[in-house]
């Protein structure tokens, strides 16, 4: 099995997580006979997560962030392989190469791993995003098999590029084994009682505008504004480094109610990031764009049994990973301040029940053991 994607996993972007685990899986379990990801762009970085597999760059130009191929020996012979290709969008150059592989070989199985939607906006950029995604939906019919990471993109794709249903499959993204194991670990312990007087959020992720730490910082701010005079606060440990860090350190310093209760933690290491996690209330995600379609760490706070908090966006599944019945959140950025006041005011039975519906949900749709069950069925001729 090859895959094709941007970047070099495993990365710590969504797409390269999600091709690692993958090609790690099928390489641990002898799945295909072979397992290799062919990427464009590199990094110089640690590689975070161990690799049981083939990595092969190819030449190319880079025109921002767009990959131009070069000639070379990789791209020959990815395109002449016979072997299964699983090409990761969003990437025009991506979804080209997948197509010219099954022009060259029609008999070949190619296949498209759909993580995401692209946001469209009037811009000139904007109007040639939307010309390829809209080019992008009328080519699926090329190809043998979709695959996206939930039923709302599913749903979407369905409708979006008049496909079957089943011609569209869902495998979720995973955590890393060691990941899961360390949580099981930790939650063999017994968990402490939430504390009365404090409520303690986490949000991991780039520091960028579109993850909207500004809002998450706002609902905060006004919750706070009740809590703090009546003894109790929210408090808030920021994972993640990015260009709106600085605004977002000096909003804090500059309010009251935030000072000395947001604490900015950079780019943890993931051992630290783990102990954060395992000792927070509530994981937010608060981006509010379709581009974050699927959040990982969102898993890795549902197998610690930490409840994840994400904002219902159209064309956008990460609500319905982490949404279970107790919530009561309806996804909407209004409902955020009530919730967390509700949640501050009176946590102990609440969060525990929110822990405990976190952990049924995490075992019976996303723990490995059934994740390795829908990644054999999708990988059977």
């Amino acid at each position: 099995m090859l895959q094709l994607t941007r970047e070099q996993p495993p990365g710590y972007g969504g797409v390269e997580r999600v091709a690692h685990e993958v090609a790690d899986a099928i390489a641990v379990h002898g799945l295909t006979p072979t397992s290799q990801v062919y990427f464009f762009f590199g990094s110089s970085d640690p590689d975070p997560l161990p690799i049981h597999y083939g990595r092969i760059k190819m030449r190319a130009w880079a025109l921002g962030r767009l990959p131009l191929p070069l000639p070379c020996r990789a791209l020959i012979r990815l395109l002449l392989s016979q072997d299964a290709l699983i090409a990761h969008l969003p990437c025009p150059t991506v979804l080209g190469l997948a197509i010219l592989c099954k022009l060259l070989r029609p008999q070949r199985r190619v296949s498209i791993y759909w993580h995401s939607f692209l946001e469209v906006n009037p811009t000139a950029v904007g109007v040639l995003v939307g010309l390829y995604q809209q080019v992008a939906q009328a080519l699926m019919r090329l190809f043998d098999q979709v695959i996206t990471t939930s039923p709302i993109l599913q749903n979407e794709l369905v409708y979006s590029a008049s496909l079957p249903d089943s011609r569209v499959s869902v495998l979720p993204c995973c955590v890393p084994k060691s990941l899961e194991r360390e949580a099981k670990a930790a939650l063999a312990d017994a968990k402490p009682a939430p504390c009365p007087e404090t409520l303690r959020l986490i949000t991991i992720s780039r520091l960028a505008s579109y993850k909207r730490i500004d809002w998450l910082l706002d609902a905060i701010e006004a919750a706070n504004v009740s809590l703090v005079p009546a003894g109790r606060a929210i408090r808030l440990d920021v994972v993640g480094d990015g260009p709106d860090r600085d605004h977002l350190v000096s909003r804090v310093e500059r309010s009251p109610l935030l000072k000395g209760l947001v604490e900015f933690h950079g780019r943890a290491e993931e051992k630290r990031k783990q102990q954060l996690l395992a000792a927070a209330d509530l994981l937010m995600l608060m981006a509010e764009s379709c581009h974050e379609a699927f959040g990982i760490v969102q898993l890795e706070a549902m197998a610690y049994g930490v409840p994840a908090i994400a904002l219902q966006h159209p064309r956008s599944g990460a609500y319905w990973v982490s949404h279970t019945p107790s919530q009561r959140w309806d996804g909407h950025r209004g409902s955020l301040v009530p919730l967390l006041f509700a949640l501050a005011k009176q946590p102990e039975p609440h969060l525990n029940l929110l822990h405990q519906e976190t952990l049924h949900r995490y075992d019976s749709e996303f723990q490995r053991s059934i994740w390795m069950t829908r990644l054999r069925q999708l990988l059977e001729p």
